[in-house]
């Protein structure tokens, strides 16, 4: 089959990287990993147009971008990684700072920060939607989210150094307005805080028209989710239950944010647990077989402070809808508003 499109983007580690193949102990650059982060955010965008009880509806539109185990998709991907020299991470810095200890209980191993590598996107036929819902899910996954472990905690955040149409045969006025974007992000370091708000908006918008287009395509079913929603979904309207903050307190390191997020978690959780003993799973758990992905999601975004004329790093929250009590959307919102004030809310 003839490659009708290629764009290689090169990413580099905003903050350490936990991502690794068989061998748990050994960091690895993995294609499969950054699969699994793209389709995670191309079903959390299909969701927002079909819904969560179609399941099939969403598994066909998915197959026609990333394919599955009955045949591959139109869009391929390649990941080019880079020597790099693994490093031992402490996952709970906060932890060992309130401690005091001088050093920590354990550490993963982990691909160091400043690590760049390419991942490289082909498209073999399909439409052009199947290629503009492949180039979304990359924006959605470098604006709201990172990628291995704990990079709903902030780890594993990336940001783009440089982007490179090796081939495009088919150019559609949507797909140059998503690579004037990515273009764009590469300049993250130059972005204030204004400019991600304004983007974080224009993303959610993006991501649910390319994903209508896709669907209408394939004739199929669209329908509303049920709010809250046993699946994470990019949509429009969630009954003021969208949450989607920036933190306006800058640091110079990016693990100092990650630091700082932690200790903010913590002493939340000390004061709430004696009035709320369930207050631990409204950002996740692990209670023996059971487990629950926290629906709160942490980024580590890189930020232009202007009045000092440096790139700085701050903190970014994204609260999907998801299988989670009214109670706990609560929560959530309490803790932000408590620990972080001053956060810019993207939605009201």
């Amino acid at each position: 089959m003839i490659e009708q499109r290629k764009l290689t983007v090169t990413l580099e580690t905003v903050t350490p990287m936990f991502l690794a193949g068989a061998n748990k102990q050994q960091p690895e650059l993995r294609a499969p990993s950054i699969m699994g982060a793209l389709r995670y955010w191309t079903r959390a965008a299909l969701g927002g147009v079909l819904g969560d009880k179609n399941i099939e509806a969403l598994k066909k539109a998915e197959e026609e971008v990333w394919g599955s185990t009955n045949g591959t998709g139109s869009v391929r991907i390649q990941v080019v990684p880079t020597s790099f020299a693994k490093v031992s991470v402490d996952p709970l810095p906060h932890k060992t700072k309130r401690e005091g200890r001088s050093k920590p209980q354990f550490c993963y191993e982990g691909v160091p920060v400043r690590t760049s590598f390419q991942l490289v996107l082909s498209q073999f036929g399909g439409a052009d939607r199947t290629w503009e819902l492949g180039l979304v899910a990359i924006l959605l996954m470098m604006t709201y989210g990172g990628v291995g472990r704990r990079s709903r905690r902030g780890w594993g955040s990336l940001l783009i150094k440089e982007i490179n149409p090796i081939r495009d045969t088919f150019v559609s006025k949507k797909e140059k307005e998503f690579l004037t974007v990515l273009t764009d992000l590469m300049a993250q370091g130059k972005m204030t805080l204004a400019d991600w708000k304004v983007h974080r908006d224009w993303m959610r918008e993006q991501a649910l028209n390319v994903a209508n287009d896709l669907c209408q395509s394939l004739n199929l079913p669209q329908d509303k989710a049920d709010i809250p929603s046993r699946y994470p979904l990019i949509i429009r309207q969630d009954q003021n239950r969208i949450v989607d903050r920036l933190d306006t307190r800058l640091t110079n390191n990016p693990l100092s944010a990650i630091t700082y997020f932690g200790e903010q978690e913590h002493d939340f959780l000390m004061s709430e647990k004696q009035q709320n003993p369930k207050v631990f799973d409204a950002f996740g758990y692990a209670k023996g077989r059971e487990r629950w992905a926290s629906p709160l999601w942490v980024r580590v975004l890189p930020v232009w402070d202007s009045r000092k004329k440096q790139k700085k790093y701050t903190l970014a929250f994204s609260v999907f809808p998801s299988d989670v009590q009214g109670s706990d959307y609560e929560v959530i919102e309490k803790f932000l508003n408590e620990k972080f004030p001053n956060a810019i809310k993207v939605r009201p």
